[in-house]
């Protein structure tokens, strides 16, 4: 119908078509109207009366279905995601953080930088993603709504082709930000501990964006869903570990342990000041053999006691995969179950 509207060549094209056979007498492709007896039926098909196979109400299969769905969802994504104000904006950014952490100093006076450093890169990207997410569903609703009610694929395939398309492109670019930050701002030289602490990011990157469709799904209006997104995600910030270290006990006990970024942040602090780098004292206000040894050394472990990270690192990557997959499955139960004003997907 587009084709249509947009192309005058094939609208008249069609009516020309329709006209001409129009015209042309059909009753020569037709047959009579059978009695009820079987020697009525036509010789040359093989019916079977008894035959009560139930055809698909799908006329593709569910494979191709994904696929189709997967190489649209791909195109639209990529165009999307790989624009040119997300690249500048993401170089910016990079050179902006590289900039404003560049090669700090393996002392004590950059230990809360560098930790700064490795929230805000917890922080932005997850933000950007999240309300990706709330938007997408949003978007594309209506469009879903027409081609499901024509029976042209499953919600489960549109679904798990969404996931498989978007998920890999959305990455490429916290991945290169956070390369470029990571090394202009002289963290950990170990590679397997950035590639470790690269992985934690983007599993945050995912949570985050999870959340997004959760919330985008769950509210019928765009409105909803980005009040939502503001208040769980700054929630969710606050009590990350960085900003609030002192919450009162009956609030701590169990409200820190809800924060994906809990999880993410501890992991990145214990994977930065992990190995034998050897740090210089300088004014003993963080790290407290420092205080009565200005002049001295610390590692890596003497940090860790200050930070106090709860859980290990192995420990930290397993609730963070176990969110992204809880997040994932409630996003397609909502789809499924929860209805709109105006249907639902």
């Amino acid at each position: 119908m587009d084709l249509v509207n947009q192309d005058t060549t094939i609208r008249d094209d069609l009516k020309d078509a329709y006209l001409k056979n129009r015209l042309t007498p059909l009753d020569y492709h037709l047959t009579p109207e059978p009695s009820g007896k079987e020697i009525d039926l036509p010789k040359s098909q093989n019916i079977n009366l008894t035959d009560n196979k139930q055809e698909s109400k799908w006329t593709v299969g569910y494979l191709t279905q994904t696929s189709i769905l997967f190489q649209r969802n791909l195109l639209l994504t990529f165009k999307a995601q790989f624009s040119k104000l997300n690249c500048v904006q993401a170089l910016s950014l990079s050179i902006m953080c590289g900039l404003i952490w560049l090669r700090m100093d393996v002392s004590e006076r950059t230990i809360r930088d560098r930790a700064s450093l490795i929230f805000f890169m917890l922080i932005f990207w997850p933000l950007e993603m999240t309300f990706a997410g709330i938007l997408s569903f949003q978007n594309e609703r209506s469009i879903i709504q027409k081609e499901r009610a024509t029976g042209s694929f499953q919600l489960s395939t549109y679904y798990l082709s969404k996931c498989l398309s978007e998920t890999p492109l959305k990455l490429v670019l916290p991945t290169f930000s956070f390369t470029i930050v990571y090394w202009m701002g002289n963290m950990n030289s170990n590679f397997g501990i950035f590639i470790a602490m690269l992985i934690f990011v983007l599993m945050c990157v995912l949570i985050a964006e999870s959340l997004g469709l959760l919330f985008g799904a769950l509210f019928g209006s765009i409105g909803r869903a980005w009040v939502a997104g503001n208040v769980i995600l700054l929630g969710l910030l606050l009590i990350g570990g960085y900003f609030v270290e002192n919450i009162p006990y009956w609030l701590s006990v169990w409200i820190k342990w809800i924060s994906f970024y809990k999880y993410a942040y501890d992991a990145t602090i214990q994977l930065e000041f992990m190995g034998d780098r050897v740090f210089q004292c300088v004014s003993g206000a963080v790290i407290e053999v420092c205080e009565n040894n200005l002049n001295g050394t610390f590692t890596g472990k003497d940090v860790l006691a200050y930070f106090k990270p709860d859980l290990s690192i192995g420990l930290n990557f397993l609730v963070l995969a176990g969110m992204f997959i809880v997040f994932r499955i409630a996003v397609y139960i909502i789809l499924r179950f929860v209805k709109h004003n105006d249907g639902r997907i």
